[in-house]
């Protein structure tokens, strides 16, 4: 090569060394591409192999007990590799279907608060003492289902629901004996303080 071409070369590699990227021409555009290509394809690989590593399980055996674990097992436990189960997506439910689970929820949760509302009213009509002793519960419980409570109240449906449920706890016939009024009252006890019992 001349002295001239050597020259002319030298310059343009100063000319590209002294102008931005994008105007370099599409040799350096397309190194750029590669370059930026590869730190890509590193960056997913990184990004992939944790879910790699997790998704093996080892069985390890000592001392008759078995273990699962994601780490490697002692050297003096018997080991062995186990593939953990695939997950199984949920099916979201059909319109239809969820609304009719929806309703059905509705419909559990009205009467739990109509019975439990019901038949604490009449035990505390019927024995003052089981009000005295569980008033404080009972407050908490209505605390605890405020909103519940609010919804069956405000339909008139569910209004008319608690009258007549209250109306049939009333006509039952009630023990004259603490023994027996504890006993009938015991579930309602159970609903508005649950695992506590009648302590």
């Amino acid at each position: 090569m001349t002295k001239a071409g050597t020259q002319m070369n030298a310059d343009k590699a100063q000319m590209n060394v002294n102008l931005p990227w994008e105007v370099r021409g599409p040799a350096s555009m397309a190194r750029k591409f590669r370059r930026w290509g590869t730190f890509i394809c590193v960056g997913s690989a990184f990004i992939c192999v944790p879910g790699l590593v997790h998704a093996q399980l080892f069985k390890c055996v000592q001392g008759g007990k078995t273990v699962y674990q994601q780490e490697k097992c002692p050297e003096e436990a018997k080991q062995s590799t186990v593939r953990p189960p695939d997950t199984v997506p949920v099916k979201p439910l059909d319109p239809q279907a969820a609304a009719e689970k929806a309703e059905k929820e509705q419909a559990a949760e009205k009467g739990n608060v109509i019975g439990v509302f019901a038949s604490y009213t009449v035990c505390a009509e019927k024995f003052p003492e089981f009000a005295t002793r569980y008033s404080g519960a009972f407050d908490d419980w209505k605390k605890r289902n405020a909103a519940a409570f609010s919804r069956v109240t405000s339909s008139p449906e569910g209004g008319k629901e608690l009258n007549d449920r209250l109306r049939a706890e009333r006509a039952k016939p009630f023990p004259e004996d603490t023994p027996g009024r504890l006993a009938a009252c015991a579930p309602t006890v159970s609903a508005i303080q649950p695992g506590r019992g009648t302590k």
